[in-house]
């Protein structure tokens, strides 16, 4: 039905005032929500899940040589230096070895200095008879003699050269071998955890655990990021680190690296997550690394630049 002029007008009036009001309540609604939200916070644009660790990881001394723990140097808790002697096993038969194998060695040098000495004479001896055979005062079968008889010595030269050289490198086997039985830490640090007591057997090929070192660098989170979200999160930004069994513990941390490819997530403890995510893992610094212990579980929420 056609409304009349006036009619039309006033209905058109009544839109217009209706889309005016609704245009001014979303209005005044946005800027409610914005004055709600705390100045200065940016806006969250993706989380992960993580655990705290340090960066390169914890240092585990294993095993390297079979045998008996004869002594234990250090206690847990205890700082450590690189290269520093954790515990030594037992290493008598390795020391008889490394005294024979000296032995030797030196056998060896005092045959090839007999021999040096040998030869110097052996030397003078030719020199004369070489200067004898052109005077004709000797003949000519003694030279050819006494040429031999230096051929043979200077072979004789060479072969105790080279035996000398095959009893240092047994010498200095020998004595790697000792060396190994002393336990050492590759990095500093403090001593997480002591495995070992003195008289405990320990196994190269078990690869057992004598200690684990918590070296000396900076700690890190380790979060994953699942895939598509991986292109929001860039180094430098910042985050909120909160702990997954209690949220009352939490501190601030930054993105120092994203990883260069994509893997499967990590199982979590329940099993229950999905196997076939794939995920990017990214290293955050800490601000406060006293609030967590390594290893802890955390939430990572990344704000937006």
């Amino acid at each position: 039905m056609k409304l009349p002029p006036l009619a039309a007008a006033a209905s058109v009036a009544l839109a217009l005032a209706i889309a005016a009001a609704g245009v001014v309540m979303l209005t005044d609604s946005s800027q409610a929500d914005a004055d709600a939200q705390p100045a200065g916070v940016s806006p969250i644009i993706a989380a992960a899940r993580g655990r705290v660790d340090i960066d390169g990881g914890l240092s585990r001394v294993l095993a390297t040589r079979d045998g008996s723990v004869k002594e234990v140097l250090v206690t847990e808790g205890q700082h450590v230096e690189a290269g520093e002697v954790l515990a030594r096993l037992d290493a008598d038969a390795a020391e008889f070895a490394a005294a024979a194998a000296e032995a030797a060695l030196q056998e060896a040098k005092a045959r090839q200095v007999a021999l040096e000495a040998r030869k110097a004479v052996q030397t003078r001896l030719l020199d004369r008879m070489r200067r004898a055979a052109k005077e004709q005062a000797v003949s000519p079968q003694a030279l050819d003699e006494a040429e031999a008889a230096m051929a043979t010595l200077q072979g004789e030269l060479r072969s105790a050269a080279a035996g000398t050289s095959l009893a240092t490198a047994r010498r200095d086997a020998a004595r790697y071998e000792v060396e190994r039985r002393q336990v050492r830490t590759a990095l500093a640090g403090r001593v997480a955890r002591r495995s070992i007591k003195p008289g405990d057997v320990v196994s190269a090929a078990a690869l057992t655990e004598m200690f684990v070192i918590i070296p000396a660098a900076p700690h890190v989170v380790r979060a994953e990021i699942q895939e598509n979200f991986v292109r929001l999160v860039k180094p430098g930004m910042t985050a909120d680190i909160v702990s997954e069994s209690d949220e009352r513990i939490s501190t601030a941390g930054k993105v120092v690296r994203i990883g260069s490819f994509l893997d499967a997530r990590r199982a979590g403890e329940s099993g229950t997550e999905r196997a076939d995510v794939r995920v990017a893992e990214s290293i955050l610094q800490i601000d406060n690394a006293d609030a967590f212990l390594i290893g802890q579980r955390v939430y990572v929420r990344f704000h937006s630049p």
